[in-house]
């Protein structure tokens, strides 16, 4: 076996190798605290704004969801604040 051989069959082996093993996933504390922290939360509310572009038409609206463990809300209103949807459940 040549020298070229040898090399080329010693850097394909570590090649290969390198490729075949896979690190062991560790996770990281913060992210098991930030997980604690979020499974804490019962109460919350967003607000915001949905849009949508067709080939001849332009519809906007905006929503309001609150939910608690006593009350889930979903508020949908036209751009001039005319409720159109209200879920209460």
């Amino acid at each position: 076996m040549t020298l070229r051989s040898f090399l080329i069959f010693l850097l394909s082996s570590l090649i290969l190798a390198g490729c075949s093993s896979v690190p062991e996933s560790v996770t990281s504390v913060e992210w098991q605290a930030h997980e604690q922290r979020l499974e804490t939360i019962h109460d919350f509310q967003a607000t915001g704004k949905l849009g949508y572009i067709g080939p001849d038409q332009r519809q906007s609206l905006n929503f309001f969801w609150k939910h608690s463990t006593a009350l889930s809300q979903l508020r949908l209103t036209t751009v001039v604040g005319q409720t159109t949807l209200m879920l209460t459940s």
